[in-house]
C-alpha cells in the first residue's frame, strides 16, 4: 500500500500537502481542520450543560483528577498518532 500511495503521489501530487504526498500529517487543509475542530470542541465544553452539571455535582478533588486524566488521555492519543504514524 505504501508503494502504491507513493507512486500515486509522484504521478499526481496533492497541492497543499508536504511534498505532494497522500501520507502526510502536514497539510494546509489539515491544519485548518484541526483549528476548527479545537475551537468547536471548546465550544461544546462551554455550551453543553452536562459538562457544567457534572462539574458542579461532583466533589472538587475527584473532578480535578477526572478532567486532568481526560485531558492527558486526549493529548496522549493525538501525540501517539502524530509521532508513530
Amino acid at each position: 500500500m505504501h508503494e502504491l500511495l507513493a507512486s500515486a503521489a509522484a504521478a499526481r501530487p496533492v497541492s497543499g500537502n508536504a511534498h505532494g504526498s497522500y501520507m502526510t500529517m502536514r497539510s494546509k487543509n489539515g491544519l485548518i481542520f484541526g483549528v476548527i475542530n479545537v475551537v468547536g470542541n471548546f465550544a461544546t465544553v462551554f455550551q453543553d450543560q452536562a459538562y457544567w452539571q457534572r462539574a458542579i455535582a461532583s466533589k472538587p478533588a475527584s473532578t480535578v483528577k477526572a478532567y486532568l486524566l481526560g485531558g492527558l488521555a486526549w493529548c496522549g492519543h493525538k501525540a501517539f498518532y502524530l509521532y508513530v504514524i
